[in-house]
């Protein structure tokens, strides 16, 4: 599921993005408020990158946290269309987008624990998106957490976070730069606020989506 993702993410990437288009920075000033509704609208916040560091074993990157607005306790997990109440923030989805360069190659992600969260096959293309999957059958007895999914998992027991780093290793053949943690939410449409996104983050918004939709499956 997740080579299909990285494909498709690849195909995005060829019609949409400049040869020489970068992930660029997170600008969240210039906003406004949305008029208040009775609903949840999705919204992805990005983590920027802080630090890089190149080993022979592969990539690390480390995020800051302090790009989410929110405690990530705050967050709620389950099924966010149960709330009428539309006052609270659910949880819905992660991953990770790398600017990369090079030829194939199996790319695998770990925290800084060294836990392995996932694998995926490297084509060449210029963008690659790591992406997370939980499925629901009931909530929390019938969840399941994988890929980045887990990484926000571990964050929330506090036995990892992004600014603590993640290590992606690949062979020399391969170059990573310029990754953002992406953390995306169900918020009541009070409480959105719309940013005024150049290009690259907003391709960024769009391959990230696709992840998300393909990955994620809700049950009663």
């Amino acid at each position: 599921m997740v080579g299909a993702v990285i494909l498709f993410a690849f195909v995005l990437a060829v019609l949409f993005v400049p040869r020489n288009l970068t992930v660029g920075s997170v600008n969240n000033k210039d906003i406004q408020s949305a008029p208040t509704n009775n609903r949840y609208e999705f919204r992805v916040y990005a983590l920027n990158q802080t630090s890089i560091k190149i080993s022979e074993n592969g990539t690390y990157f480390s995020f800051n946290i302090g790009d989410l607005p929110f405690g990530l306790g705050s967050l709620q997990f389950g099924d966010f269309r149960t709330d009428t109440n539309y006052s609270l923030s659910y949880y819905g989805g992660s991953g990770i987008l790398v600017n990369a360069r090079g030829e194939n190659a199996t790319i695998s992600i770990r925290e800084s624990t060294g836990k392995l969260i996932s694998e995926v096959r490297y084509h060449g293309q210029g963008l690659v998106v790591l992406s997370g999957e939980t499925k629901y059958c009931s909530y929390p007895s019938g969840v399941t957490w994988n890929g980045t999914d887990a990484m926000v998992q571990d964050w929330r027991a506090g036995t990892w976070a992004p600014d603590d780093g993640i290590l992606i290793e690949h062979p020399k053949n391969v170059t990573l730069s310029d990754a953002k943690f992406y953390v995306m939410v169900f918020e009541p449409a009070g409480n959105i606020l719309i940013p005024e996104y150049e290009v690259a983050p907003v391709i960024a918004l769009t391959l990230l989506l696709v992840a998300f939709l393909r990955n994620r499956k809700a049950g009663p």
